[in-house]
């Protein structure tokens, strides 16, 4: 018997396994996301960035080789058709799919090898022709014996989508596939509640044209951004605007910026200036940053939204050496950058009124001093949107010191109403003045009211009254309330005692420098601070407070 998908049990639910760490039954298909809540964060071998353990292998591997792992997935970048003698097609026809033609196997190991091996045939002939993406697909069946009855279940394992550029190593993106999908396949056979290894399907290679994200050439710049003063547009025929614009940006931080520097003539005697390393051009984004470390520079891109007519951080600048803006605009066939000359006249194309502020260049969120703006960038950096700052010694400070005292008596009650609907006429929908429809009304029926007190002499009660007229039961409950009201009154009279001060409790009194309530220091001369003598009606304790904090009654 064979079964599509995942497996389930004869109830058409997902078997209970349990969890080996902690003992936990949890669903069939749930258990490897279990296991990850088991494992701390570990730090890569190479770059020690932590990483959960499931991503770690993927992170490791890209890391070893220096591949970009933002660029490893099949959504990054422009994608085109490939046209060849593809088997089918997928996401949008963009990737298209090969079969590789792999002898099987009951060796997965081997079977792998020679997946690769016959991707490598295909995929030096696309690299020649134009960078591609790549991913090698391998599928599997398992089968699992359970209660006399053989199940069956294909299994699909993809290698990491990785972009190949001319001059790529492909036997290193062969080998890192080797090594994932041959994980993958352990990790399931290991985790997989008793799947074993059955037979081989198929072996597939899903390739797609690829283009970077890259600069180079002239572009049709917005009428905004034209009238800009503060931006230099560094029009170069040979792709390198980026590099003329980090020349011009370090001659722009020493006031040295050469007469019509729109010239990328004015620069080509300071190439040797800005060290490219290995990047070629044109500079893709992800270069960027191995730019700053050769040259000790804080480059922050900005990317110009045509549709809004806004700047877009894209790239923040490293935060070492010497900062400089660059302004990235694109249309439908390239893209160029732009040299921002002073970041905070950039800024001000989103207000007309011009004057002098400090943005930050993570969140462009304006200030009018640049002590607010270091303020605020500590905590921008950290990624804290919001700052809590508590008010500092004498700027708040609690005075209704009476609340914190339990009341002698406490009153609790609670309506009963029904919603009965009105009967008015409806609204004219000609009339264009505004108006609120009421339908609906609650009409009281009942309460319930609930006494209690700290006097013990006082006879606590529980009132329950309904009737059909609201009238009634409005007047009945006023009319309990006055009746409560007098017996409370009654007997908080009647448990009135005068103070007896002791010569003992007289030199306590004279004695105290801080009221017990607030505790505030006392003060004679003071008209809410001065000393008076208190005592508790119902502990028949006597204190020393200030005048502000007595309880009012």
């Amino acid at each position: 018997m064979k079964r599509q998908g995942r497996p389930i049990s004869r109830h058409g639910k997902h078997r209970l396994v349990e969890c080996a760490k902690c003992g936990k039954k949890i669903n069939s298909n749930k258990l490897k996301q279990h296991l990850g809540t088991h494992d701390p964060k570990v730090d890569c071998k190479f770059c020690k960035k932590k990483m959960q353990s499931d991503e770690l292998l993927k992170h490791e591997l890209l890391c070893q080789s220096k591949v970009d792992e933002t660029m490893c997935d099949r959504h990054s970048g422009v994608h085109e058709h490939m046209e060849s003698d593809e088997c089918a097609s997928s996401v949008s026809g963009l990737f298209k799919t090969y079969q590789l033609n792999v002898k099987a196997s009951m060796d997965y190991d081997e079977i792998i090898v020679n997946a690769c091996e016959s991707a490598k045939a295909k995929l030096v002939g696309f690299v020649q022709k134009h960078p591609v993406k790549a991913q090698i697909i391998i599928n599997i069946s398992f089968y699992k014996e359970k209660l006399g009855d053989r199940d069956i279940m294909d299994k699909t394992f993809r290698s990491l989508c990785e972009p190949l550029l001319a001059g790529d190593n492909i036997d290193g993106f062969l080998s890192r596939a080797k090594v994932y999908i041959r994980a993958r396949i352990d990790e399931y056979i290991r985790f997989g509640s008793g799947w074993l290894f059955e037979s081989f399907n198929c072996a597939k290679l899903d390739i797609a044209k690829y283009n970077p994200l890259s600069v180079a050439g002239e572009v049709q710049l917005p009428a905004k951004v034209k009238k800009m003063k503060s931006v230099l547009n560094i029009i170069a025929p040979d792709n390198k605007c980026f590099l003329y614009c980090l020349i011009a940006g370090k001659l722009n931080l020493r006031n040295q910026l050469p007469k019509h520097p729109e010239r990328y003539t004015k620069y080509t005697d300071q190439l040797d200036t800005i060290d490219m390393g290995p990047v070629a051009f044109p500079v893709k984004m992800k270069d960027i940053t191995k730019i700053e470390k050769l040259n000790s520079l804080s480059i922050s891109v900005f990317e110009w939204n045509i549709e809004e007519n806004c700047a877009i951080p894209i790239k923040q600048g490293s935060g070492l050496g010497d900062q400089i803006d660059l302004l990235y605009v694109e249309d439908k066939d390239t893209a160029h950058f732009l040299l921002i000359k002073d970041f905070n006249k950039f800024m001000n194309y989103r207000t007309k009124h011009h004057c002098l502020m400090f943005h930050c260049r993570k969140c462009l969120h304006g200030f009018t001093s640049k002590v607010s703006l270091t303020y605020h960038a500590d905590r921008c950096k950290q990624g804290l949107n919001q700052s809590i700052e508590m008010p500092g010694p004498g700027y708040i400070e609690f005075k209704a010191h009476h609340k914190q005292e339990k009341k002698n008596f406490a009153l609790y009650f609670d309506f009963e109403c029904l919603t009965l609907p009105y009967h008015t006429c409806e609204n004219n929908p000609d009339d264009k003045c505004s108006s609120t429809e009421k339908y609906q009304k609650h009409v009281p029926c009942s309460f319930s009211i609930i006494t209690t007190s700290e006097f013990n002499d006082y006879k606590e009660e529980s009132v329950v009254f309904s009737h059909e007229d609201p009238g009634t039961v409005t007047t009945k409950f006023i009319s309990e309330l006055d009746r409560i009201y007098d017996d409370m009154q009654s007997c908080y009279e009647n448990n009135q005692h005068p103070i007896n001060m002791t010569a003992e409790d007289e030199k306590n009194f004279r004695k105290a420098t801080h009221c017990h309530i607030c505790k505030k220091k006392l003060w004679k001369k003071s008209k809410t601070n001065y000393p008076v003598r208190d005592h508790d009606h119902l502990k028949k304790e006597k204190s020393t407070d200030c005048d502000s904090a007595l309880i009012p009654l």
